[in-house]
């Protein structure tokens, strides 16, 4: 997936950031969402 690549650079530990995707098209559902969740950065 395209996604992967920012996904993969975003979720680094220093960004503090964690990355879903509860429901994609290629699973059959209405539409692709992300979802963001803010965590502790490591430095």
């Amino acid at each position: 997936m395209m996604d992967s690549l920012w996904i993969d650079e975003l979720e680094q530990p220093r960004y503090g950031l964690r990355f879903g995707r509860p429901t994609t098209l290629t699973q059959g559902n209405d539409m692709c969402r992300f979802q963001f969740t803010k965590i502790a950065a490591k430095r």
